[in-house]
């Protein structure tokens, strides 16, 4: 998941790393149709991508420059696993 104001799949879910991996390089700001900087809304897609592909466990694991405009949002979302197996973690 990649996003700005609003989120895009980049990747399909996988547990293989190297299909992670081989697309690393080509993610830039460049893919960005606009600006802006919307975490929370990130993670909600992810978690909806979770659930839709009936997943019974997962990882959303954020990576930013910014907790952006809505960081307590961020945070919260962060601590509300999908469900029991999908863990993750708000560091400050």
């Amino acid at each position: 998941m990649i996003y700005s104001d609003i989120p895009f799949v980049a990747a399909p879910l996988t547990k293989d790393a190297q299909v992670i991996e081989q697309m690393l390089p080509e993610l830039t700001t460049g893919l960005m149709p606009v600006l802006g900087d919307r975490p929370d809304l990130a993670i909600s897609e992810a978690s909806q991508l979770l659930q839709r592909t009936g997943a019974r466990s997962g990882r959303i694991i954020l990576l930013t420059d910014s907790m952006g405009i809505v960081r307590r949002p961020v945070c919260r979302l962060l601590k509300q696993p999908v469900n029991r197996a999908m863990k993750s973690l708000c560091w400050r």
